[in-house]
Parts: structure tokens; sequence; C-alpha cells
């Protein structure tokens, strides 16, 4: 493949950018977003009262649901895949089963500061959800990021 380049056009040829679909990945090909699980879920979720006489709503999340890595009706033709073979996420939510005994469990939550709208809020949501709804226990904040994992260190000054 021969390929021609000017001054007035400094990207990849032609040929190139068509091969390549607006996701970075070779047009067609499909990225693996394959979820981990631990598992089978076995513990009865304590929202479980809260959501028995649900199916899919803003309150529980069915195991089957996927939320699709397309966003746009153009995107998800252009795959030219059937709906079952569309790439997708799990959708985050409560659960009828968990995997670990919220009892038994401590969570984190991990910051490094900055300015971010609305995160007090959604701190204090998921700490009112893990104490009120799920009865953890200990909920603990870990500030500075990954980096407040790490003892301090001493430091001396030298005057």
């Amino acid at each position: 493949m021969s390929t021609v380049t000017t001054d007035a056009h400094d990207g990849p040829p032609a040929e190139a950018v068509a091969a390549v679909g607006t996701d970075g990945l070779p047009a067609g090909s499909v990225p693996d977003v394959t979820v981990k699980t631990l598992g089978v879920p076995k513990i009865a979720s304590p929202m479980a009262p809260l959501l028995a006489s649900r199916q899919t709503t803003e309150h529980y999340v069915d195991e089957t649901d996927r939320v699709l890595l397309d966003d746009t009706l153009g995107g998800v033709i252009g795959r030219g895949l059937p709906v079952d073979q569309l790439p997708g996420l799990e959708p985050c939510g409560p659960r009828r089963k968990i995997f670990f005994d919220p009892s038994k469990t401590r969570a984190a939550i991990v910051t490094c500061g900055g300015l971010c709208p609305g995160l007090n809020d959604v701190i204090a949501g998921l700490v009112r959800n893990l104490t009120y709804h799920y009865k953890v226990r200990r909920v603990i904040g870990i500030q500075n990021g990954y980096q407040g994992f790490s003892p301090p260190t001493a430091t001396t000054s030298s005057s």
C-alpha cells in the first residue's frame, strides 16, 4: 500500500482512517468488556424487603441486564451485531443476592481531594446507604488517594 502525504494533511492516510473506528479500535471489532465475577452471590441482600415486589427499576438491578457500550443508535447499528452480542457493561445498583455479609464487611472510601462539585453529597449518600440499608458497621475515609493507604513517614527539619 502506498501513501501520499502533503503539507496540507499531516494525519494518517485516508485508507488507515477508514479502517479505524471512532473508539480507536479496528473497524468492526468488539472490545473485551467481559465482567469478571466473584462467583455466585449467595447472601440475601438487606435491601431485599425493599425490592420484593419490583423488577428492574432505579431501586434494583437485574443480573442479566447490561448497559450498552454504544450510546447512540448509529453506534449500535454500526456494529452490525445481534442485540445479545452487543458489548455492554454490568450496571451498578442493589441486587437480590450479594457476595459479602454486610455485618462482617468494612468499607473504605478513597478520595484524593481537589475540586469536584457534588462529591461530598455522593460520599454522604454512600455512607448512608452502607450504614442504614446494608448495616455495614465500619465505614472509613481514606484521604490523599492511594497514598492514604501508606503509613505516614516521619519528616525532620534542619533548622
